[in-house]
Protein backbone atom coordinates (compact mmCIF):
# COMPACT_ATOMS: atom_id res chain seq x y z
CA UNK A 1 0.00 0.00 0.00
CA UNK A 2 1.21 3.46 -0.76
CA UNK A 3 2.23 5.76 2.02
CA UNK A 4 0.19 8.66 3.30
CA UNK A 5 2.33 11.77 2.95
CA UNK A 6 1.30 14.32 5.54
CA UNK A 7 2.90 17.73 5.56
CA UNK A 8 2.47 18.49 9.25
CA UNK A 9 4.38 21.73 8.95
CA UNK A 10 2.05 22.91 6.22
CA UNK A 11 -0.98 21.92 8.25
CA UNK A 12 0.17 23.88 11.26
CA UNK A 13 0.87 26.96 9.14
CA UNK A 14 -2.02 26.76 6.69
CA UNK A 15 -4.45 29.60 7.36
CA UNK A 16 -8.08 28.68 7.82
CA UNK A 17 -10.43 29.58 4.97
CA UNK A 18 -11.29 33.25 5.20
CA UNK A 19 -8.97 34.07 8.11
CA UNK A 20 -5.34 34.49 9.01
CA UNK A 21 -3.76 33.32 12.24
CA UNK A 22 -5.02 36.40 14.06
CA UNK A 23 -8.54 35.00 13.87
CA UNK A 24 -9.88 37.87 11.74
CA UNK A 25 -11.33 36.82 8.37
CA UNK A 26 -9.28 39.45 6.53
CA UNK A 27 -6.22 39.46 8.77
CA UNK A 28 -4.96 42.26 10.98
CA UNK A 29 -4.51 42.54 14.72
CA UNK A 30 -6.97 40.89 17.06
CA UNK A 31 -7.75 42.26 20.52
CA UNK A 32 -9.83 39.29 21.48
CA UNK A 33 -7.30 37.11 23.25
CA UNK A 34 -6.41 33.49 22.56
CA UNK A 35 -7.74 31.62 19.51
CA UNK A 36 -9.90 29.37 21.66
CA UNK A 37 -11.71 32.38 23.06
CA UNK A 38 -11.07 31.58 26.71
CA UNK A 39 -12.34 28.90 29.04
CA UNK A 40 -14.76 26.29 27.64
CA UNK A 41 -16.50 26.00 31.02
CA UNK A 42 -20.23 25.64 30.65
CA UNK A 43 -20.00 23.50 27.50
CA UNK A 44 -21.08 19.88 27.31
CA UNK A 45 -19.72 17.10 25.10
CA UNK A 46 -23.10 16.61 23.42
CA UNK A 47 -23.27 20.21 22.27
CA UNK A 48 -26.01 21.26 24.65
CA UNK A 49 -24.21 24.19 26.26
CA UNK A 50 -25.93 27.55 26.50
CA UNK A 51 -26.03 30.92 28.26
CA UNK A 52 -22.39 31.67 27.42
CA UNK A 53 -21.13 35.24 27.16
CA UNK A 54 -20.42 37.95 29.66
CA UNK A 55 -23.38 40.20 30.55
CA UNK A 56 -21.65 43.30 29.23
CA UNK A 57 -20.20 41.67 26.10
CA UNK A 58 -21.71 41.86 22.60
CA UNK A 59 -22.57 38.12 22.56
CA UNK A 60 -25.31 36.80 24.87
CA UNK A 61 -26.85 33.35 25.38
CA UNK A 62 -24.51 31.49 23.04
CA UNK A 63 -25.75 28.00 22.19
CA UNK A 64 -24.00 25.33 20.10
CA UNK A 65 -25.71 22.10 19.05
CA UNK A 66 -24.88 19.18 16.79
CA UNK A 67 -27.23 18.89 13.83
CA UNK A 68 -29.33 15.73 14.37
CA UNK A 69 -29.37 14.87 10.65
CA UNK A 70 -25.70 15.52 9.83
CA UNK A 71 -23.62 15.03 12.97
CA UNK A 72 -20.59 16.83 11.51
CA UNK A 73 -22.55 20.08 11.15
CA UNK A 74 -22.77 22.47 14.10
CA UNK A 75 -25.52 25.00 14.66
CA UNK A 76 -24.68 28.19 16.55
CA UNK A 77 -27.21 30.68 17.90
CA UNK A 78 -26.86 33.73 20.14
CA UNK A 79 -28.10 37.24 20.83
CA UNK A 80 -26.00 40.09 19.46
CA UNK A 81 -26.08 43.32 21.45
CA UNK A 82 -24.50 45.60 18.85
CA UNK A 83 -25.58 46.72 15.39
CA UNK A 84 -22.28 47.93 13.95
CA UNK A 85 -19.28 46.04 12.64
CA UNK A 86 -19.38 42.36 11.83
CA UNK A 87 -19.11 38.91 13.43
CA UNK A 88 -18.00 35.37 12.67
CA UNK A 89 -17.69 32.00 14.39
CA UNK A 90 -14.33 30.36 15.17
CA UNK A 91 -13.49 26.75 15.96
CA UNK A 92 -10.43 24.50 15.84
CA UNK A 93 -10.24 21.44 13.60
CA UNK A 94 -8.72 18.02 14.30
CA UNK A 95 -5.29 19.23 13.13
CA UNK A 96 -5.30 22.19 15.50
CA UNK A 97 -5.97 24.69 12.72
CA UNK A 98 -8.15 27.65 13.68
CA UNK A 99 -11.13 27.95 11.32
CA UNK A 100 -13.69 30.71 10.81
CA UNK A 101 -17.07 31.05 9.15
CA UNK A 102 -17.56 33.84 6.59
CA UNK A 103 -18.11 37.20 8.35
CA UNK A 104 -21.57 38.73 8.61
CA UNK A 105 -22.63 42.31 9.13
CA UNK A 106 -23.62 43.01 12.73
CA UNK A 107 -27.31 43.57 13.46
CA UNK A 108 -28.57 43.56 17.02
CA UNK A 109 -30.89 40.66 17.86
CA UNK A 110 -31.00 36.88 17.39
CA UNK A 111 -28.28 35.39 15.16
CA UNK A 112 -27.72 31.92 13.73
CA UNK A 113 -24.83 30.30 11.86
CA UNK A 114 -24.04 26.77 10.68
CA UNK A 115 -20.48 25.58 11.03
CA UNK A 116 -19.32 23.41 8.12
CA UNK A 117 -16.14 21.37 7.96
CA UNK A 118 -15.85 19.60 11.34
CA UNK A 119 -15.12 15.89 11.20
CA UNK A 120 -16.91 13.15 13.11
CA UNK A 121 -16.19 12.71 16.83
CA UNK A 122 -14.33 16.02 16.99
CA UNK A 123 -14.05 17.80 20.33
CA UNK A 124 -13.63 21.51 19.75
CA UNK A 125 -14.43 24.89 21.25
CA UNK A 126 -16.72 27.34 19.48
CA UNK A 127 -16.29 31.10 19.88
CA UNK A 128 -18.12 34.07 18.38
CA UNK A 129 -15.83 36.95 17.38
CA UNK A 130 -17.26 40.46 17.00
CA UNK A 131 -15.32 43.22 15.24
CA UNK A 132 -16.27 46.84 15.84
CA UNK A 133 -16.03 49.53 13.12
CA UNK A 134 -12.53 50.45 14.33
CA UNK A 135 -11.28 46.91 13.81
CA UNK A 136 -11.11 45.85 17.47
CA UNK A 137 -12.20 42.23 17.98
CA UNK A 138 -13.98 40.89 21.05
CA UNK A 139 -14.49 37.17 21.54
CA UNK A 140 -17.13 35.39 23.54
CA UNK A 141 -16.34 32.72 26.04
CA UNK A 142 -16.00 29.32 24.38
CA UNK A 143 -18.54 26.53 24.21
CA UNK A 144 -17.12 23.01 24.15
CA UNK A 145 -18.84 20.62 21.76
CA UNK A 146 -18.20 17.15 20.32
CA UNK A 147 -19.55 16.12 16.93
CA UNK A 148 -21.33 12.79 16.52
CA UNK A 149 -20.39 9.40 15.13
CA UNK A 150 -20.99 8.69 11.43
CA UNK A 151 -24.23 6.75 10.94
CA UNK A 152 -22.44 4.21 8.72
CA UNK A 153 -18.84 3.33 9.58
CA UNK A 154 -18.27 1.99 6.06
CA UNK A 155 -18.88 5.48 4.66
CA UNK A 156 -15.45 6.55 5.94
CA UNK A 157 -12.63 6.19 3.36
CA UNK A 158 -8.88 6.36 3.93
CA UNK A 159 -6.40 8.75 2.37
CA UNK A 160 -3.50 6.48 1.41
CA UNK A 161 -1.49 9.14 -0.44
CA UNK A 162 -1.45 12.89 0.05
CA UNK A 163 1.25 15.33 -0.99
CA UNK A 164 -0.15 18.86 -0.48
CA UNK A 165 2.62 20.37 -2.60
CA UNK A 166 1.46 18.46 -5.69
CA UNK A 167 -2.32 18.47 -5.31
CA UNK A 168 -4.69 21.18 -6.51
CA UNK A 169 -5.73 23.78 -3.96
CA UNK A 170 -9.26 22.51 -3.30
CA UNK A 171 -9.58 21.16 0.23
CA UNK A 172 -12.63 18.90 -0.10
CA UNK A 173 -14.25 16.48 -2.53
CA UNK A 174 -17.95 15.88 -3.23
CA UNK A 175 -19.16 12.50 -4.45
CA UNK A 176 -21.48 9.56 -4.00
CA UNK A 177 -20.79 5.99 -2.94
CA UNK A 178 -22.88 2.82 -2.78
CA UNK A 179 -22.23 1.08 0.55
CA UNK A 180 -22.94 -2.45 -0.64
CA UNK A 181 -20.43 -5.30 -0.96
CA UNK A 182 -22.86 -7.88 -2.40
CA UNK A 183 -23.69 -6.30 -5.75
CA UNK A 184 -23.95 -3.03 -7.63
CA UNK A 185 -26.99 -0.76 -8.01
CA UNK A 186 -28.74 -2.20 -4.98
CA UNK A 187 -27.93 0.68 -2.62
CA UNK A 188 -27.91 2.28 -0.23
CA UNK A 189 -26.28 5.30 -1.84
CA UNK A 190 -24.72 8.13 0.15
CA UNK A 191 -23.63 11.60 -0.85
CA UNK A 192 -20.47 12.70 0.91
CA UNK A 193 -17.95 15.49 1.26
CA UNK A 194 -14.50 14.43 2.51
CA UNK A 195 -11.38 16.40 3.28
CA UNK A 196 -7.91 15.66 1.92
CA UNK A 197 -7.20 13.30 4.81
CA UNK A 198 -10.27 11.30 3.83
CA UNK A 199 -12.37 12.41 6.79
CA UNK A 200 -16.08 12.80 6.11
CA UNK A 201 -17.30 16.33 6.85
CA UNK A 202 -20.80 16.04 5.32
CA UNK A 203 -23.12 13.26 4.17
CA UNK A 204 -26.67 12.59 3.05
CA UNK A 205 -28.39 9.20 2.78
CA UNK A 206 -30.39 8.75 -0.42
CA UNK A 207 -33.73 6.95 -0.15
CA UNK A 208 -33.28 3.20 -0.49
CA UNK A 209 -35.29 2.68 -3.67
CA UNK A 210 -33.14 4.94 -5.84
CA UNK A 211 -29.56 5.52 -6.84
CA UNK A 212 -27.47 8.69 -7.03
CA UNK A 213 -24.41 8.47 -9.27
CA UNK A 214 -24.12 11.99 -10.69
CA UNK A 215 -24.07 14.51 -7.83
CA UNK A 216 -22.55 17.86 -8.64
CA UNK A 217 -22.30 21.47 -7.60
CA UNK A 218 -25.21 23.35 -9.11
CA UNK A 219 -24.25 25.41 -12.17
CA UNK A 220 -25.19 28.58 -10.34
CA UNK A 221 -23.43 27.47 -7.17
CA UNK A 222 -25.09 27.70 -3.78
CA UNK A 223 -26.07 24.05 -3.35
CA UNK A 224 -25.67 20.45 -4.50
CA UNK A 225 -27.89 18.91 -7.17
CA UNK A 226 -28.35 15.15 -7.62
CA UNK A 227 -30.73 12.56 -9.01
CA UNK A 228 -33.01 9.99 -7.42
CA UNK A 229 -32.95 7.49 -10.28
CA UNK A 230 -35.38 4.62 -9.82
CA UNK A 231 -33.33 1.78 -11.27
CA UNK A 232 -35.31 1.88 -14.51
CA UNK A 233 -38.33 0.53 -12.60
CA UNK A 234 -40.84 2.20 -14.88
CA UNK A 235 -44.50 1.52 -14.51
CA UNK A 236 -44.19 1.47 -10.73
CA UNK A 237 -45.42 4.18 -8.42
CA UNK A 238 -42.00 5.73 -7.82
CA UNK A 239 -41.09 8.69 -10.02
CA UNK A 240 -37.47 9.75 -10.61
CA UNK A 241 -36.51 13.05 -9.00
CA UNK A 242 -33.85 15.72 -9.24
CA UNK A 243 -33.07 17.22 -5.84
CA UNK A 244 -31.39 20.47 -4.84
CA UNK A 245 -29.98 20.63 -1.31
CA UNK A 246 -27.82 23.02 0.68
CA UNK A 247 -25.22 21.47 2.99
CA UNK A 248 -27.11 22.67 6.05
CA UNK A 249 -30.30 21.08 4.71
CA UNK A 250 -32.14 24.33 5.39
CA UNK A 251 -33.15 24.50 1.72
CA UNK A 252 -34.32 21.39 -0.12
CA UNK A 253 -36.22 21.21 -3.40
CA UNK A 254 -37.30 18.16 -5.40
CA UNK A 255 -38.59 18.16 -8.98
CA UNK A 256 -40.03 15.13 -10.74
CA UNK A 257 -38.12 14.15 -13.87
CA UNK A 258 -40.56 11.61 -15.23
CA UNK A 259 -38.84 8.68 -16.97
CA UNK A 260 -35.30 9.77 -16.12
CA UNK A 261 -33.38 6.57 -16.64
CA UNK A 262 -29.78 6.60 -15.51
CA UNK A 263 -28.07 9.97 -15.67
CA UNK A 264 -28.64 13.69 -15.94
CA UNK A 265 -26.83 16.95 -16.64
CA UNK A 266 -27.73 20.46 -15.49
CA UNK A 267 -27.78 23.63 -17.60
CA UNK A 268 -27.07 27.16 -16.30
CA UNK A 269 -30.75 28.13 -16.17
CA UNK A 270 -31.58 25.11 -13.99
CA UNK A 271 -32.90 22.94 -16.82
CA UNK A 272 -31.82 19.32 -16.81
CA UNK A 273 -30.89 16.96 -19.63
CA UNK A 274 -31.57 13.26 -19.11
CA UNK A 275 -32.02 9.91 -20.84
CA UNK A 276 -35.77 9.54 -21.29
CA UNK A 277 -37.17 5.99 -21.21
CA UNK A 278 -40.83 6.94 -21.70
CA UNK A 279 -41.07 4.60 -24.70
CA UNK A 280 -38.57 1.87 -23.85
CA UNK A 281 -36.56 0.45 -25.61
CA UNK A 282 -36.51 3.78 -27.42
CA UNK A 283 -34.31 6.25 -25.51
CA UNK A 284 -34.54 10.01 -25.98
CA UNK A 285 -32.28 12.87 -24.97
CA UNK A 286 -34.80 15.13 -23.22
CA UNK A 287 -34.52 18.60 -21.73
CA UNK A 288 -36.74 19.58 -18.83
CA UNK A 289 -37.10 23.28 -18.01
CA UNK A 290 -37.39 24.56 -14.41
CA UNK A 291 -41.16 24.92 -14.90
CA UNK A 292 -41.43 21.20 -15.71
CA UNK A 293 -42.01 21.54 -19.45
CA UNK A 294 -40.06 19.11 -21.62
CA UNK A 295 -38.77 18.87 -25.16
CA UNK A 296 -37.26 15.86 -26.87
CA UNK A 297 -33.93 16.81 -28.44
CA UNK A 298 -32.79 13.55 -30.01
CA UNK A 299 -34.10 10.04 -30.66
CA UNK A 300 -31.17 7.67 -30.22
CA UNK A 301 -32.73 4.51 -31.62
CA UNK A 302 -34.03 6.29 -34.71
CA UNK A 303 -30.51 7.53 -35.37
CA UNK A 304 -28.95 4.11 -34.73
CA UNK A 305 -31.29 2.34 -37.18
CA UNK A 306 -30.05 -1.11 -38.18
CA UNK A 307 -26.92 -0.67 -36.07
CA UNK A 308 -29.07 -1.21 -32.99
CA UNK A 309 -28.79 -4.91 -32.19
CA UNK A 310 -30.29 -5.02 -28.68
CA UNK A 311 -32.73 -3.21 -26.44
CA UNK A 312 -29.75 -1.69 -24.65
CA UNK A 313 -27.97 -0.29 -27.70
CA UNK A 314 -28.84 3.29 -26.68
CA UNK A 315 -28.47 2.85 -22.92
CA UNK A 316 -26.43 5.76 -21.68
CA UNK A 317 -24.02 5.90 -18.75
CA UNK A 318 -23.10 9.61 -18.83
CA UNK A 319 -24.28 12.88 -20.35
CA UNK A 320 -21.98 15.90 -20.53
CA UNK A 321 -22.92 19.36 -21.83
CA UNK A 322 -20.30 21.69 -23.32
CA UNK A 323 -21.08 25.38 -22.95
CA UNK A 324 -18.70 26.63 -25.66
CA UNK A 325 -20.48 24.69 -28.40
CA UNK A 326 -23.86 24.01 -26.77
CA UNK A 327 -23.43 20.33 -27.54
CA UNK A 328 -24.02 17.16 -25.54
CA UNK A 329 -21.79 14.10 -25.26
CA UNK A 330 -23.90 10.94 -24.91
CA UNK A 331 -21.97 7.83 -23.86
CA UNK A 332 -23.51 4.40 -24.69
CA UNK A 333 -21.94 1.50 -22.81
CA UNK A 334 -23.50 -1.36 -24.80
CA UNK A 335 -22.55 0.16 -28.15
CA UNK A 336 -19.04 1.27 -27.07
CA UNK A 337 -19.80 4.66 -28.58
CA UNK A 338 -19.92 8.37 -27.75
CA UNK A 339 -22.15 10.70 -29.76
CA UNK A 340 -21.95 14.51 -29.86
CA UNK A 341 -25.39 16.05 -30.33
CA UNK A 342 -26.29 19.67 -31.07
CA UNK A 343 -28.53 20.66 -28.16
CA UNK A 344 -30.64 23.08 -30.21
CA UNK A 345 -31.28 20.99 -33.33
CA UNK A 346 -30.71 17.41 -32.18
CA UNK A 347 -28.31 16.83 -35.08
CA UNK A 348 -25.49 14.36 -34.52
CA UNK A 349 -22.32 16.29 -35.27
CA UNK A 350 -19.86 13.40 -34.91
CA UNK A 351 -19.51 10.11 -33.13
CA UNK A 352 -16.62 8.10 -31.73
CA UNK A 353 -16.20 4.44 -30.94
CA UNK A 354 -17.26 1.12 -32.44
CA UNK A 355 -20.20 2.15 -34.65
CA UNK A 356 -19.93 2.37 -38.43
CA UNK A 357 -18.98 5.84 -39.62
CA UNK A 358 -17.24 6.74 -36.35
CA UNK A 359 -13.97 8.59 -36.25
CA UNK A 360 -10.84 6.48 -36.41
CA UNK A 361 -8.42 5.99 -33.50
CA UNK A 362 -4.70 6.60 -33.65
CA UNK A 363 -3.31 4.16 -32.67
CA UNK A 364 -6.12 1.75 -33.59
CA UNK A 365 -5.89 -0.10 -30.27
CA UNK A 366 -6.72 3.13 -28.38
CA UNK A 367 -10.45 2.57 -28.82
CA UNK A 368 -13.44 2.34 -26.48
CA UNK A 369 -14.80 -0.60 -24.52
CA UNK A 370 -17.51 0.13 -21.95
CA UNK A 371 -16.30 3.75 -21.85
CA UNK A 372 -17.65 6.15 -19.24
CA UNK A 373 -17.76 9.87 -18.49
CA UNK A 374 -16.39 11.46 -21.66
CA UNK A 375 -15.37 15.02 -20.85
CA UNK A 376 -13.69 17.95 -22.55
CA UNK A 377 -10.48 19.41 -21.16
CA UNK A 378 -9.88 23.19 -21.13
CA UNK A 379 -7.63 22.63 -24.16
CA UNK A 380 -10.43 20.96 -26.13
CA UNK A 381 -9.11 17.42 -25.92
CA UNK A 382 -11.37 14.50 -25.00
CA UNK A 383 -10.90 12.46 -21.80
CA UNK A 384 -12.50 9.03 -21.38
CA UNK A 385 -12.43 6.19 -18.85
CA UNK A 386 -12.44 2.90 -20.78
CA UNK A 387 -11.50 -0.74 -20.81
CA UNK A 388 -8.89 -1.86 -23.30
CA UNK A 389 -10.36 -3.38 -26.46
CA UNK A 390 -9.82 -6.91 -25.16
CA UNK A 391 -11.75 -5.99 -22.03
CA UNK A 392 -8.97 -7.18 -19.72
CA UNK A 393 -7.49 -3.91 -18.46
CA UNK A 394 -8.53 -0.36 -17.77
CA UNK A 395 -7.22 2.93 -19.12
CA UNK A 396 -7.85 6.65 -18.81
CA UNK A 397 -7.23 8.13 -22.27
CA UNK A 398 -6.94 11.62 -23.69
CA UNK A 399 -7.39 12.36 -27.38
CA UNK A 400 -6.65 15.33 -29.60
CA UNK A 401 -9.28 15.79 -32.31
CA UNK A 402 -8.00 15.79 -35.88
CA UNK A 403 -11.01 17.28 -37.65
CA UNK A 404 -9.60 16.93 -41.16
CA UNK A 405 -8.76 13.25 -40.78
CA UNK A 406 -11.74 12.59 -38.47
CA UNK A 407 -9.42 10.83 -36.08
CA UNK A 408 -9.01 10.73 -32.31
CA UNK A 409 -5.25 10.79 -31.72
CA UNK A 410 -4.26 9.55 -28.29
CA UNK A 411 -2.00 12.07 -26.55
CA UNK A 412 -2.06 10.68 -23.00
CA UNK A 413 -2.82 7.39 -21.30
CA UNK A 414 -2.81 6.21 -17.70
CA UNK A 415 -3.39 2.76 -16.28
CA UNK A 416 -0.75 0.41 -17.61
CA UNK A 417 0.51 -1.65 -14.70
CA UNK A 418 -2.19 -0.31 -12.34
CA UNK A 419 -3.98 -3.11 -10.50
CA UNK A 420 -7.44 -1.52 -10.61
CA UNK A 421 -10.33 -2.42 -12.92
CA UNK A 422 -13.68 -0.62 -12.67
CA UNK A 423 -16.32 -2.93 -14.10
CA UNK A 424 -18.71 0.01 -14.27
CA UNK A 425 -18.20 3.75 -14.13
CA UNK A 426 -14.88 5.49 -13.83
CA UNK A 427 -14.07 9.01 -14.95
CA UNK A 428 -11.25 11.44 -15.60
CA UNK A 429 -11.49 15.22 -15.27
CA UNK A 430 -8.68 17.65 -16.09
CA UNK A 431 -8.18 20.25 -13.36
CA UNK A 432 -6.86 23.78 -13.54
CA UNK A 433 -3.10 23.64 -13.26
CA UNK A 434 -2.81 20.39 -15.21
CA UNK A 435 -3.63 17.75 -12.59
CA UNK A 436 -6.18 15.05 -13.43
CA UNK A 437 -8.87 13.75 -11.06
CA UNK A 438 -9.55 10.04 -11.57
CA UNK A 439 -12.37 7.85 -10.33
CA UNK A 440 -12.22 4.05 -10.44
CA UNK A 441 -15.97 3.40 -10.21
CA UNK A 442 -16.64 -0.07 -8.83
CA UNK A 443 -13.13 -0.36 -7.41
CA UNK A 444 -13.86 2.42 -4.92
CA UNK A 445 -10.68 4.47 -5.45
CA UNK A 446 -10.20 8.18 -6.26
CA UNK A 447 -6.85 9.54 -7.41
CA UNK A 448 -5.39 12.91 -8.31
CA UNK A 449 -2.43 12.75 -10.67
CA UNK A 450 0.11 15.50 -11.20
CA UNK A 451 1.09 16.48 -14.77
CA UNK A 452 3.89 13.88 -14.66
CA UNK A 453 1.36 11.12 -14.06
CA UNK A 454 2.39 10.58 -10.44
CA UNK A 455 -0.23 9.97 -7.73
CA UNK A 456 -0.44 13.10 -5.57
CA UNK A 457 -3.53 12.01 -3.63
CA UNK A 458 -5.52 8.81 -3.25
CA UNK A 459 -8.75 8.08 -1.41
CA UNK A 460 -9.92 4.49 -1.00
CA UNK A 461 -12.71 2.63 0.74
CA UNK A 462 -12.16 -0.63 2.64
CA UNK A 463 -14.42 -2.45 0.18
CA UNK A 464 -14.71 -1.93 -3.59
CA UNK A 465 -17.83 0.19 -3.19
CA UNK A 466 -19.16 1.76 -6.37
CA UNK A 467 -18.45 5.48 -6.71
CA UNK A 468 -20.44 8.12 -8.54
CA UNK A 469 -19.23 11.40 -9.97
CA UNK A 470 -16.70 13.51 -8.00
CA UNK A 471 -16.00 17.24 -7.85
CA UNK A 472 -13.35 19.05 -5.84
CA UNK A 473 -14.69 21.78 -3.55
CA UNK A 474 -12.83 24.93 -2.52
CA UNK A 475 -15.50 26.54 -0.31
CA UNK A 476 -18.06 24.60 1.73
CA UNK A 477 -20.04 27.71 2.67
CA UNK A 478 -20.61 28.47 -1.01
CA UNK A 479 -22.73 25.29 -1.06
CA UNK A 480 -25.03 26.68 1.58
CA UNK A 481 -26.07 29.90 -0.17
CA UNK A 482 -29.17 28.26 -1.65
CA UNK A 483 -31.03 29.46 -4.72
Amino acid sequence: MTTLILASLLLSCDPKPGADDSGRPDGGTSDGGSPDGGSPDGGSPDGGADDTGTPDGPVRALQVTVDPQVVTVLRVSFELAVDQGRWWVEWTDADGVLRATPPREAAAGPQAQVVLGPTAELSTAVVVAVEDPDGAVTRSEAVAVTTGTLPAAALQPTATVWDPLRTSGAEWILGSVEINSTGYYWGPFWLFVADRQGRIVWYHAVDEDSWTLFPRVARGGGHVVFEHAKVLAFGEEQTPLVERRTLSGDQVSQVEADMLGFTFEELPDGSVLFDDYSDWPQVLLTEQAPDGSERAIWDCMAWMGDACQSDFCCSVNAIAWREETDTVLWSMWESDAVVEVDRQTGAVLRHFGALDGAWAFDPPEAGFDKQHWPSWTPEGTLLVSTHTLDGLEHRFREYALDEEAQTLRQVWEYGQGVDLFPIHHGEAVRLEGGNTLLNYGTDGVIRELDPDGQVAWELAWDQPYMLGHNELIADLYALDDGW
